[in-house]
């Protein structure tokens, strides 16, 4: 469900752009709607729309009155980690900032879960995956269909990643 935090127009404000930022560490809906206050409540940005199952927020916003380090700070101050999404074809002397690991060709993998029944079950994977597994940079998961999606660098391995999902009762069935 998406609460409107502000009244939104049909036309975007002259000269604001949208920019798509990778968030991480959400681990809800209710971390979606924290991030779309914190950003919501900066002073140049029309709005903000976050979905938690993409880990992903896009904003429209003044670039004359807020730079992406900005807004990152404010995803920031609501405790979560975000990184602008940059366009294929940008320059790194266009970019404010370096492009995120999540913009490199990774690998990832599908997994079912029989064990999931909750978002709480995704999050536990979440964090013991990544803390346990050098290399792994995102983890979604839809408790409903028991799947979980993990995507990873190198020095990460598909049998890493199983080896510490079994060790936390989280054995997975690949898909």
């Amino acid at each position: 469900m998406k609460i409107s935090f502000k009244q939104r127009s049909a036309e975007p404000p002259p000269g604001y752009v949208m920019q798509a930022f990778t968030v991480h560490d959400m681990h809800c809906g209710n971390c979606a709607m924290s991030v779309d206050w914190a950003v919501e409540a900066l002073d140049g940005v029309a709005e903000s729309t976050t979905s938690y199952p993409n880990a992903t927020t896009t904003v429209l916003y003044d670039p004359t009155r807020l730079t992406l380090d900005a807004i990152a700070a404010a995803i920031a101050g609501a405790g979560y980690r975000a990184d602008p999404i940059l366009p294929a074809d940008t320059s790194p002397a266009q970019a404010t900032r370096a492009p995120h690991r999540s913009e490199v060709p990774m690998e990832s993998v599908t997994f079912e879960v029989p064990a999931i029944s909750c978002d709480h079950c995704v999050a536990t994977i979440k964090r013991v995956v990544t803390a346990d597994v050098p290399g792994v940079t995102d983890v979604t998961g839809d408790p409903a269909a028991k799947r979980v999606t993990i995507a990873f660098d190198p020095p990460a391995t598909v049998e890493q990643i199983v080896a510490a999902m079994v060790e936390w009762d989280y054995p997975p069935n690949q898909q």
